[in-house]
């Protein structure tokens, strides 16, 4: 009787130490195939626990055999907690894999364009001409005395007609205001040389050279040289 219970018992014992051996393989078996999840995995130091635990459960399967002491009970137990170990362990290192959060692409930030501005139209002030200055009395009467010589028809220069209002044996009227009436007559001085070569040969002969001579000269009409030959010319001579 004594040695079927010493054989029991080693089979027993046996049995523990084969199922503790497989839920190691598989544990490590687990852990090969997915190193980062060690989570809930049987590691090396939980299977020489396990192992220290089946081998006291065995001296005490052994020390209650030599006693004689319900047997086939204790290694029922004992094959049960064996199992229950190998489906613990099998259930913690099937471990669902967590779902590895992808990062949402960011995109590059957006400037907004600046809006192109249209720059307001310039307004350009019209040029303002300044008003004519009010003609004064003394202008107003040399301006009308310029026109009495005009009109004559014995012809005048300019710088004739100038000497003639300004002098005092003429008009008497001052340089500015001499010369102010005689622009204001706006007066063609070709034709007027002409009228002043036709008097000068109504009166006496003179030669080209002379007529020119008398009225381009300073002490005569006083005409241009050019304004001189033109009213000689267009004297006939």
């Amino acid at each position: 009787m004594r040695n079927a219970l010493r054989r029991g018992t080693s089979v027993g014992s046996r049995l523990v130490l084969a199922i503790l051996a497989f839920v190691r393989e598989e544990s490590l078996k687990r852990a090969d195939k997915n190193p980062t999840q060690l989570k809930g995995q049987v590691t090396m130091r939980e299977s020489i626990k396990m192992r220290q635990q089946a081998s006291t459960t065995a001296t005490e399967l052994q020390w209650r055999a030599t006693r004689g002491r319900r047997f086939p009970t204790l290694l029922r137990v004992a094959s049960g907690l064996a199992l229950l170990a190998l489906l613990g362990a099998c259930g913690s290192t099937a471990t669902t894999p967590k779902a590895v959060a992808t990062p949402k692409a960011t995109s590059a930030p957006t400037t907004a364009m600046p809006k192109a501005t249209t720059p307001a139209p310039v307004t350009v002030p019209a040029p303002t001409t300044a008003p004519a200055p009010a003609e004064t009395a003394g202008q107003a009467n040399a301006k009308a005395s310029a026109a009495q010589y005009l009109s004559g028809g014995t012809g005048f220069s300019r710088q004739g007609l100038i000497e003639q209002l300004s002098s005092s044996s003429g008009e008497g009227y001052s340089l500015a205001d001499a010369t102010y009436g005689v622009d204001a007559q706006h007066a063609d001085w070709n034709a007027q040389a002409v009228l002043s070569a036709k008097g000068y040969l109504a009166t006496q002969p003179f030669s080209r050279a002379d007529l020119i001579q008398q009225l381009s000269s300073a002490s005569g009409s006083g005409f241009t040289l050019a304004q001189a030959v033109y009213g000689v010319t267009g004297a006939g001579l």
